[in-house]
């Protein structure tokens, strides 16, 4: 079993890039700063002590660096910990063939929104990331993706999830290819932020990388596991009870490993 090594730097000192599979602990990094860690100095995990959830964050960001694949199997469980007996976790799971419309998933999430309490506040959010990370899941199993059938699909599987513990909504997608690059989708967020959105779009050079920009930014918690040609994880972690407006001024942590 691969083990953990978790790197302080919450101190101000500048990381130095050869952070391979290490875990960096930092403070008050605004989120540009967190995704050039990851992107530059190569960090498999950024976790903020001024964060929410630190302590589980940085539990989080061990379990997902030591056993990759049960991330990959039950990310859930690796993300809150198992299901308690007494008081089990309000959740949601969807799997449709990659063929399958997104739109019943998408409704079926809403509903399930409507029974969590504080998450009225960023309803709209929570909605525009589950759309984003299920389009990008589903993408992956459409190499024609400007045709307007479903005949050129490869045959495969989505699967979309969600739960709650009072504090965080966690959401997320499976899908069965395992093709997600992460310096790929690193460099198009970083593009985001140091172009601004409207000037990638105007360019268009922002394609794909204004929605995993738009993901990133809303979220406090990005988590991405990939078994190269088998599976990709991607799950992402909101703050209930925060106003939709402050999302993108959270401190964010971020998890990246492959098997």
């Amino acid at each position: 079993m691969k083990k953990a090594k978790v790197v302080d730097f919450s101190r101000g000192e500048i990381p130095p890039p050869d952070g391979k599979g290490k875990i960096g602990v930092v403070e008050a990094m605004n989120p540009s700063d967190v995704v050039r860690l990851a992107h530059v100095s190569n960090f498999s995990h950024i976790v903020q002590k001024d964060g929410m959830a630190f302590e589980n964050e940085l539990k989080t960001a061990e379990a997902m660096t030591e056993n990759v694949m049960q991330f990959l199997k039950d990310p859930l469980s690796v993300i809150f910990g198992p299901q308690p007996d007494d008081q089990p976790r309000a959740n949601m799971y969807v799997v449709n063939p990659v063929t399958e419309k997104k739109t019943s998933t998408l409704d079926k999430f809403e509903e399930f929104l409507k029974s969590i309490k504080g998450a009225r506040r960023i309803r709209e959010q929570a909605i525009l990331v589950a759309d984003e990370l299920y389009t990008n899941a589903m993408k992956i199993g459409h190499p024609h993706e400007k045709m307007s059938t479903t005949q050129f699909a490869r045959e495969g599987t989505v699967e979309f999830f969600a739960e709650h513990d009072g504090s965080r909504l966690v959401l997320g997608c499976r899908d069965s290819f395992g093709e997600l690059g992460f310096s790929q989708v690193l460099t198009r967020i970083t593009q985001c932020f140091d172009k601004g959105v409207v000037h990638s779009i105007n360019n268009g050079d922002g394609g794909a990388g204004i929605g995993s920009f738009m993901v990133f930014n809303t979220c406090i918690s990005y988590y991405c596991g990939v078994d190269k040609g088998r599976a990709t994880v991607v799950c992402v972690a909101l703050p209930l009870g925060v106003a939709d407006t402050d999302l993108a001024s959270l401190p964010k942590n971020i998890h990246l490993v492959a098997a």
